[in-house]
Protein backbone atom coordinates (compact mmCIF):
# COMPACT_ATOMS: atom_id res chain seq x y z
CA UNK A 1 0.00 0.00 0.00
CA UNK A 2 1.37 3.87 -1.01
CA UNK A 3 2.51 5.66 1.98
CA UNK A 4 0.12 8.18 1.34
CA UNK A 5 -3.13 6.32 -0.12
CA UNK A 6 -7.06 6.81 1.00
CA UNK A 7 -9.01 3.20 1.15
CA UNK A 8 -12.30 3.90 0.30
CA UNK A 9 -15.33 1.74 1.68
CA UNK A 10 -18.91 2.44 0.16
CA UNK A 11 -21.49 0.86 2.48
CA UNK A 12 -25.20 0.17 1.83
CA UNK A 13 -27.74 0.15 4.34
CA UNK A 14 -29.58 -2.18 3.07
CA UNK A 15 -33.11 -1.36 4.78
CA UNK A 16 -37.00 -1.44 3.83
CA UNK A 17 -37.81 1.52 2.15
CA UNK A 18 -38.55 4.45 4.04
CA UNK A 19 -41.81 6.88 4.47
CA UNK A 20 -40.36 9.63 2.18
CA UNK A 21 -39.02 7.76 -0.62
CA UNK A 22 -42.56 5.94 -0.78
CA UNK A 23 -42.27 2.83 1.64
CA UNK A 24 -44.62 2.48 4.66
CA UNK A 25 -44.67 4.34 7.94
CA UNK A 26 -42.88 3.86 11.24
CA UNK A 27 -45.67 1.90 12.82
CA UNK A 28 -46.35 -0.24 10.72
CA UNK A 29 -45.72 -4.03 11.77
CA UNK A 30 -45.85 -5.77 8.76
CA UNK A 31 -43.79 -6.22 5.94
CA UNK A 32 -43.07 -2.91 4.26
CA UNK A 33 -42.15 -2.25 0.34
CA UNK A 34 -38.22 -2.98 -0.50
CA UNK A 35 -38.31 -0.90 -4.33
CA UNK A 36 -34.83 0.01 -2.98
CA UNK A 37 -33.37 -3.57 -3.55
CA UNK A 38 -35.55 -4.37 -6.41
CA UNK A 39 -35.33 -1.70 -8.23
CA UNK A 40 -32.81 0.64 -6.62
CA UNK A 41 -29.75 -1.50 -7.14
CA UNK A 42 -30.68 -2.60 -11.05
CA UNK A 43 -30.21 1.45 -11.24
CA UNK A 44 -26.99 1.34 -9.19
CA UNK A 45 -25.27 -1.45 -11.26
CA UNK A 46 -26.48 0.41 -14.41
CA UNK A 47 -24.91 4.05 -13.61
CA UNK A 48 -22.01 3.25 -11.41
CA UNK A 49 -20.34 -0.47 -12.28
CA UNK A 50 -18.02 1.37 -14.68
CA UNK A 51 -16.28 3.49 -11.90
CA UNK A 52 -12.88 2.61 -11.22
CA UNK A 53 -10.04 3.57 -8.77
CA UNK A 54 -6.56 5.03 -9.83
CA UNK A 55 -5.32 1.13 -9.83
CA UNK A 56 -8.09 0.41 -12.15
CA UNK A 57 -10.18 -1.49 -9.43
CA UNK A 58 -13.61 -1.82 -9.84
CA UNK A 59 -16.22 0.03 -7.42
CA UNK A 60 -16.98 -2.36 -5.01
CA UNK A 61 -19.93 -2.09 -2.36
CA UNK A 62 -20.47 -3.75 1.34
CA UNK A 63 -24.06 -4.42 1.54
CA UNK A 64 -25.35 -4.84 4.82
CA UNK A 65 -28.24 -6.96 5.03
CA UNK A 66 -31.40 -7.06 7.87
CA UNK A 67 -31.01 -9.66 10.43
CA UNK A 68 -32.89 -8.66 13.44
CA UNK A 69 -35.93 -9.13 15.52
CA UNK A 70 -37.93 -6.10 13.47
CA UNK A 71 -37.50 -8.58 10.56
CA UNK A 72 -38.88 -11.47 12.35
CA UNK A 73 -42.23 -9.39 13.35
CA UNK A 74 -42.44 -8.31 10.12
CA UNK A 75 -41.58 -11.26 8.15
CA UNK A 76 -41.57 -14.35 10.17
CA UNK A 77 -37.81 -14.94 10.34
CA UNK A 78 -35.09 -13.06 11.16
CA UNK A 79 -32.92 -13.48 8.27
CA UNK A 80 -35.46 -13.58 5.76
CA UNK A 81 -33.96 -10.30 3.68
CA UNK A 82 -31.00 -12.94 3.03
CA UNK A 83 -33.20 -15.20 1.52
CA UNK A 84 -35.87 -13.25 -0.65
CA UNK A 85 -33.24 -11.67 -1.91
CA UNK A 86 -30.35 -13.93 -2.25
CA UNK A 87 -30.42 -13.91 -6.39
CA UNK A 88 -29.50 -10.26 -5.80
CA UNK A 89 -26.80 -10.69 -3.51
CA UNK A 90 -25.09 -13.23 -5.74
CA UNK A 91 -25.19 -11.32 -8.54
CA UNK A 92 -23.84 -8.71 -6.19
CA UNK A 93 -20.96 -10.95 -5.16
CA UNK A 94 -20.39 -11.49 -8.70
CA UNK A 95 -19.22 -7.65 -9.19
CA UNK A 96 -16.76 -8.36 -6.49
CA UNK A 97 -19.31 -6.82 -3.28
CA UNK A 98 -18.94 -8.28 -0.42
CA UNK A 99 -22.50 -9.19 1.46
CA UNK A 100 -22.88 -7.94 5.72
CA UNK A 101 -24.89 -7.73 8.27
CA UNK A 102 -27.23 -4.88 9.30
CA UNK A 103 -28.80 -4.84 12.38
CA UNK A 104 -31.47 -2.99 14.06
CA UNK A 105 -32.00 -3.11 17.88
CA UNK A 106 -36.26 -1.65 16.73
CA UNK A 107 -38.35 -3.70 19.51
CA UNK A 108 -42.61 -3.31 19.18
CA UNK A 109 -44.15 -1.12 21.66
CA UNK A 110 -48.00 -2.09 22.10
CA UNK A 111 -48.94 0.42 24.25
CA UNK A 112 -48.40 3.33 21.82
CA UNK A 113 -48.41 1.26 18.45
CA UNK A 114 -44.76 1.88 17.14
CA UNK A 115 -40.97 1.23 16.73
CA UNK A 116 -38.92 2.10 19.40
CA UNK A 117 -34.87 1.72 19.41
CA UNK A 118 -34.29 -0.41 22.66
CA UNK A 119 -30.70 0.32 24.50
CA UNK A 120 -31.65 -0.22 27.77
CA UNK A 121 -33.32 -3.93 28.04
CA UNK A 122 -29.01 -5.63 27.89
CA UNK A 123 -30.94 -9.44 28.00
CA UNK A 124 -33.09 -8.38 25.36
CA UNK A 125 -30.24 -6.75 23.37
CA UNK A 126 -27.96 -9.97 23.30
CA UNK A 127 -31.05 -12.54 22.43
CA UNK A 128 -31.34 -9.93 19.72
CA UNK A 129 -28.32 -10.16 18.33
CA UNK A 130 -27.22 -13.88 18.85
CA UNK A 131 -30.81 -14.42 17.13
CA UNK A 132 -30.05 -12.32 14.24
CA UNK A 133 -26.93 -13.92 13.62
CA UNK A 134 -27.62 -17.39 14.02
CA UNK A 135 -30.26 -16.89 11.86
CA UNK A 136 -28.31 -15.86 8.38
CA UNK A 137 -28.05 -18.56 6.51
CA UNK A 138 -24.46 -19.95 6.61
CA UNK A 139 -23.91 -19.16 3.19
CA UNK A 140 -24.29 -15.62 4.30
CA UNK A 141 -22.69 -15.35 7.52
CA UNK A 142 -20.96 -12.23 7.70
CA UNK A 143 -17.20 -10.44 8.63
CA UNK A 144 -18.54 -6.68 8.95
CA UNK A 145 -21.18 -5.54 10.64
CA UNK A 146 -23.19 -2.25 11.01
CA UNK A 147 -26.02 -1.36 13.59
CA UNK A 148 -28.72 0.99 12.99
CA UNK A 149 -28.92 4.29 14.29
CA UNK A 150 -24.92 4.05 14.82
CA UNK A 151 -25.55 2.73 18.52
CA UNK A 152 -22.97 0.83 19.90
CA UNK A 153 -21.56 -0.19 23.25
CA UNK A 154 -18.16 -2.37 24.78
CA UNK A 155 -20.83 -5.04 25.39
CA UNK A 156 -22.63 -5.22 21.93
CA UNK A 157 -18.85 -5.02 20.22
CA UNK A 158 -17.68 -7.68 22.41
CA UNK A 159 -20.28 -9.86 21.77
CA UNK A 160 -20.10 -9.40 17.99
CA UNK A 161 -16.35 -10.16 18.33
CA UNK A 162 -17.52 -13.54 19.98
CA UNK A 163 -19.89 -14.41 17.44
CA UNK A 164 -16.87 -13.84 14.98
CA UNK A 165 -17.45 -10.38 13.28
CA UNK A 166 -14.54 -8.86 12.39
CA UNK A 167 -15.13 -4.99 11.87
CA UNK A 168 -17.85 -2.56 12.68
CA UNK A 169 -18.86 0.35 10.63
CA UNK A 170 -21.19 1.81 13.33
CA UNK A 171 -18.81 4.59 14.41
CA UNK A 172 -20.07 8.87 13.69
CA UNK A 173 -17.21 10.37 15.27
CA UNK A 174 -19.01 12.91 17.92
CA UNK A 175 -22.42 11.99 17.52
CA UNK A 176 -24.58 11.54 20.67
CA UNK A 177 -27.59 14.51 20.52
CA UNK A 178 -30.76 11.73 19.92
CA UNK A 179 -32.60 11.25 22.71
CA UNK A 180 -36.41 10.29 23.22
CA UNK A 181 -38.11 9.10 26.16
CA UNK A 182 -39.64 5.19 26.23
CA UNK A 183 -42.30 5.49 28.87
CA UNK A 184 -41.64 8.25 30.08
CA UNK A 185 -37.65 6.94 30.24
CA UNK A 186 -35.04 8.97 28.47
CA UNK A 187 -32.90 7.10 26.50
CA UNK A 188 -29.66 8.38 24.29
CA UNK A 189 -29.35 6.17 21.69
CA UNK A 190 -25.55 6.65 20.21
CA UNK A 191 -22.49 8.34 22.10
CA UNK A 192 -19.49 8.81 19.88
CA UNK A 193 -18.16 11.41 21.70
CA UNK A 194 -13.97 11.19 21.51
CA UNK A 195 -13.93 8.79 19.39
CA UNK A 196 -10.91 7.84 16.94
CA UNK A 197 -11.37 9.49 13.21
CA UNK A 198 -8.94 6.47 11.88
CA UNK A 199 -9.93 2.81 12.35
CA UNK A 200 -8.64 1.50 15.55
CA UNK A 201 -9.41 -1.56 18.16
CA UNK A 202 -12.07 -0.34 21.03
CA UNK A 203 -11.23 -0.99 24.90
CA UNK A 204 -13.03 -3.68 26.55
CA UNK A 205 -14.48 -1.33 28.71
CA UNK A 206 -14.93 2.11 26.12
CA UNK A 207 -15.80 1.55 22.79
CA UNK A 208 -15.20 5.30 22.22
CA UNK A 209 -11.48 4.76 22.71
CA UNK A 210 -8.47 2.27 21.39
CA UNK A 211 -8.05 -0.38 23.42
CA UNK A 212 -4.58 -1.20 23.08
CA UNK A 213 -3.18 -4.21 25.17
CA UNK A 214 -6.91 -3.99 26.45
CA UNK A 215 -8.70 -4.08 23.17
CA UNK A 216 -11.71 -6.41 21.85
CA UNK A 217 -10.99 -8.21 18.70
CA UNK A 218 -13.64 -6.70 16.44
CA UNK A 219 -12.08 -3.19 14.66
CA UNK A 220 -14.04 -0.28 14.48
CA UNK A 221 -13.96 2.01 11.68
CA UNK A 222 -15.63 5.23 12.02
CA UNK A 223 -17.42 6.92 9.10
CA UNK A 224 -16.74 9.98 7.02
CA UNK A 225 -17.39 13.06 8.68
CA UNK A 226 -15.62 16.34 8.72
CA UNK A 227 -14.75 19.38 11.54
CA UNK A 228 -17.07 22.41 11.60
CA UNK A 229 -15.50 25.43 11.01
CA UNK A 230 -17.48 27.44 13.15
CA UNK A 231 -18.39 25.81 16.24
CA UNK A 232 -20.77 28.47 17.04
CA UNK A 233 -23.06 28.73 13.82
CA UNK A 234 -22.41 25.28 12.04
CA UNK A 235 -22.75 23.05 14.83
CA UNK A 236 -25.78 23.81 16.41
CA UNK A 237 -29.00 21.82 15.39
CA UNK A 238 -31.17 19.15 16.83
CA UNK A 239 -31.52 15.83 15.01
CA UNK A 240 -35.23 15.35 15.55
CA UNK A 241 -34.83 11.60 14.03
CA UNK A 242 -37.28 9.72 15.97
CA UNK A 243 -39.95 11.21 17.63
CA UNK A 244 -42.58 7.95 17.06
CA UNK A 245 -40.63 5.17 17.52
CA UNK A 246 -42.03 4.29 20.77
CA UNK A 247 -41.80 7.28 22.82
CA UNK A 248 -41.68 11.28 22.76
CA UNK A 249 -39.13 13.08 21.74
CA UNK A 250 -36.99 14.86 24.66
CA UNK A 251 -37.47 18.64 25.29
CA UNK A 252 -35.00 19.96 22.39
CA UNK A 253 -31.88 21.26 23.23
CA UNK A 254 -28.69 22.86 21.31
CA UNK A 255 -26.01 20.49 20.95
CA UNK A 256 -22.91 21.74 20.18
CA UNK A 257 -21.03 19.27 18.05
CA UNK A 258 -17.51 19.19 16.53
CA UNK A 259 -17.90 17.05 14.27
CA UNK A 260 -20.60 16.35 11.07
CA UNK A 261 -21.69 13.37 9.07
CA UNK A 262 -21.34 13.31 5.45
CA UNK A 263 -24.00 10.46 3.78
CA UNK A 264 -22.55 9.45 0.43
CA UNK A 265 -25.90 10.43 -1.03
CA UNK A 266 -26.73 13.28 0.57
CA UNK A 267 -25.25 17.36 0.61
CA UNK A 268 -22.65 17.75 -2.36
CA UNK A 269 -21.20 20.60 -0.30
CA UNK A 270 -20.66 18.79 3.03
CA UNK A 271 -19.41 15.30 1.53
CA UNK A 272 -16.98 17.54 -0.11
CA UNK A 273 -15.61 18.40 3.32
CA UNK A 274 -15.11 15.33 4.15
CA UNK A 275 -13.64 14.01 1.77
CA UNK A 276 -10.78 17.03 1.66
CA UNK A 277 -10.41 16.35 5.06
CA UNK A 278 -9.65 12.66 4.43
CA UNK A 279 -7.58 13.49 1.48
CA UNK A 280 -5.51 16.05 2.54
CA UNK A 281 -4.55 13.95 6.05
CA UNK A 282 -3.55 10.99 4.12
CA UNK A 283 -0.71 8.93 5.74
CA UNK A 284 -0.57 10.76 8.84
CA UNK A 285 -1.25 8.65 11.93
CA UNK A 286 -2.61 5.68 10.30
CA UNK A 287 -4.45 3.71 7.43
CA UNK A 288 -6.87 6.31 5.86
CA UNK A 289 -10.15 5.26 5.42
CA UNK A 290 -12.87 7.07 3.90
CA UNK A 291 -16.12 4.96 5.09
CA UNK A 292 -19.18 6.45 3.61
CA UNK A 293 -22.92 4.81 2.97
CA UNK A 294 -25.90 5.58 1.33
CA UNK A 295 -29.65 3.70 1.61
CA UNK A 296 -31.16 1.79 -1.55
CA UNK A 297 -34.12 3.55 -1.87
CA UNK A 298 -32.56 7.06 -2.46
CA UNK A 299 -31.67 5.47 -5.70
CA UNK A 300 -35.75 5.57 -6.65
CA UNK A 301 -35.00 9.19 -6.78
CA UNK A 302 -32.93 12.12 -8.71
CA UNK A 303 -32.32 16.03 -7.48
CA UNK A 304 -35.86 17.20 -8.60
CA UNK A 305 -37.56 15.20 -5.78
CA UNK A 306 -36.24 17.58 -3.29
CA UNK A 307 -35.11 15.01 -1.09
CA UNK A 308 -31.71 15.51 0.72
CA UNK A 309 -30.38 11.49 -0.45
CA UNK A 310 -30.94 10.92 -3.65
CA UNK A 311 -28.41 8.94 -7.39
CA UNK A 312 -27.93 12.79 -8.42
CA UNK A 313 -26.23 13.32 -5.56
CA UNK A 314 -24.75 9.90 -4.97
CA UNK A 315 -23.28 10.04 -8.76
CA UNK A 316 -21.88 13.78 -7.48
CA UNK A 317 -20.26 12.68 -4.46
CA UNK A 318 -18.35 9.39 -5.86
CA UNK A 319 -17.22 11.79 -8.51
CA UNK A 320 -15.94 14.23 -6.25
CA UNK A 321 -13.62 11.12 -4.50
CA UNK A 322 -11.72 10.78 -8.09
CA UNK A 323 -11.64 14.52 -8.30
CA UNK A 324 -10.24 15.40 -4.88
CA UNK A 325 -7.65 12.62 -5.67
CA UNK A 326 -6.15 14.36 -8.49
CA UNK A 327 -5.72 17.48 -7.05
CA UNK A 328 -4.05 16.24 -3.75
CA UNK A 329 -2.00 13.96 -5.61
CA UNK A 330 -3.14 11.02 -3.03
CA UNK A 331 -4.71 7.84 -4.80
CA UNK A 332 -7.40 6.14 -3.44
CA UNK A 333 -8.52 2.58 -3.70
CA UNK A 334 -11.89 0.29 -3.58
CA UNK A 335 -11.99 -2.03 -1.06
CA UNK A 336 -14.18 -4.27 0.92
CA UNK A 337 -14.73 -4.47 4.40
CA UNK A 338 -12.83 -8.34 4.65
CA UNK A 339 -10.15 -6.51 2.65
CA UNK A 340 -9.63 -3.94 5.12
CA UNK A 341 -9.37 -6.11 8.01
CA UNK A 342 -6.77 -8.00 6.52
CA UNK A 343 -4.84 -4.65 5.04
CA UNK A 344 -5.23 -3.26 8.85
CA UNK A 345 -4.28 -6.60 10.40
CA UNK A 346 -1.29 -6.48 8.63
CA UNK A 347 -0.17 -3.21 10.49
CA UNK A 348 -0.55 -4.43 13.99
Amino acid sequence: MADREVLVLLACDTDQDRESFGGCSDAKREECSWRGVGEGIPLFNDRFRGMTDPYGGPLRVLWFIRSDEQMEEMGGDPAWPFRKFSKRLSELESFGDEIGWHVHLWRWNDAVGGWYAEVDDRPWIEKCIRKGYSAIPERWRPTSVKSGWGFQTYRTLALLGELGLKVDLSCIPDAHNISYTKQGLKVDVQDWRGSPTLPYLPHKKDHKKAGGEEALSIWEVPNATFRYKNLNVAGRFVRNMIPYRGGKLVSPRIVVKKRGSAAAGGSIELFRRACDEVFSSAGKGGISVFSIYFHPDCLLVDSSSGLYENRDNLAANLECIGTVSKRTGVPFRFLTGKELVAKLGATE
